[in-house]
């Protein structure tokens, strides 16, 4: 099957919880290739779809798949364990968690007044000493 030929970066390590991989989050249907290349999405999502077509040598309907079982902002891995308050490793990637921001005053811009913030929970990534490496020094693992 598909799932056996993905490569081991793809594998997710989730903190909190027990451990979950992007072949077993794939969801059942699969969606329609007839559609145009709007329909899909933004063009840095077509981009990593054919990215990793090409790399893996998957199908398209397959790639698609795993993408969206992972970074969906409502169903995928990612966002579940976020939402859940735990932590998601991609190794060698980087890690995205839920970071908590306190009630606050600011002062307005526009009116020089103290406005009160509301307390709030926004998503965080943290890079991966790798991928940091590859972004910042230009230096990448030996194969």
């Amino acid at each position: 099957m598909w799932q056996r030929t993905l490569p081991a970066a793809i594998v997710l390590l989730v903190t909190g919880a027990s451990a979950v991989s992007a072949q077993t989050a794939a969801p059942a249907t699969p969606p329609a290739l007839a559609r145009p290349a709007e329909a899909i999405g933004p063009p840095a999502t077509i981009t990593l779809l054919d990215a990793l077509q090409r790399q893996t040598k998957l199908r398209p309907t397959h790639v698609k798949r795993v993408v969206d079982a992972i970074f969906d902002p409502e169903d995928g891995v990612i966002s579940k364990q976020i939402k859940r308050g735990g932590k998601v490793t991609i190794a060698g990637f980087g890690t995205f968690d839920r970071r908590n921001h306190k009630a606050r005053d600011v002062n307005s811009v526009f009116t020089g007044k103290t406005v009160k913030v509301k307390a709030r929970k926004i998503p965080g990534f943290r890079a991966g000493v790798a991928a940091s490496a590859v972004l910042l020094l230009g230096v990448s693992r030996a194969r």
